[in-house]
């Protein structure tokens, strides 16, 4: 963020009406000097409201490792994984989670901004590629011409 080093604050937050607990990115806050010591961070007691975009698709991604199985409240994980984080803390989780939203504070700062893509964007996509394809089939029939050509 901001090309410094640092870590997305996820913080388990219970739903006013039920009694299961929401997933929230807070926001990025600035790594220590050392990877060894985690950011010192004060999440808000009570209720509270905040400004947030949920997503529910496709939380986890890529990774080189299983998630470190620390068994301290503060940890660092690699991926989003609902199931493994809901057993962890023996909280039950709601299958998605939010991304809040506004201005930094002295939590975290928000960051999180949607990838959308309009339905021109991906037709437009559509359309390039296939003209790269009919271009490729155009040169390899003219380059296999070439060379029946020559043979004769």
């Amino acid at each position: 963020y901001n090309g410094q080093v640092g870590y997305d604050l996820l913080a388990l937050l219970k739903l006013s009406d039920e009694s299961r607990f929401l997933l929230v990115n807070l926001g990025w806050v600035k790594a220590e000097r050392s990877r060894e010591i985690l950011p010192n961070v004060t999440i808000p007691s009570g209720k509270f409201t905040l400004t947030a975009q949920i997503k529910e698709d496709n939380l986890s991604g890529f990774t080189l490792a299983n998630n470190n199985t620390q068994s301290d409240l503060a940890k660092r994980i690699q991926i989003i994984d609902l199931q493994a984080l809901s057993s962890q803390s023996n909280r039950p989780l709601v299958n998605f989670m939010a991304y809040r939203q506004g201005q930094a504070d002295e939590i975290a700062a928000p960051h999180y901004e949607a990838v959308v893509m309009s339905p021109e964007k991906h037709y437009a996509y559509s359309v390039q590629w296939f003209l790269i394809a009919v271009a490729c089939v155009v040169v390899a029939i003219f380059a296999s011409r070439k060379r029946i050509d020559n043979e004769k």
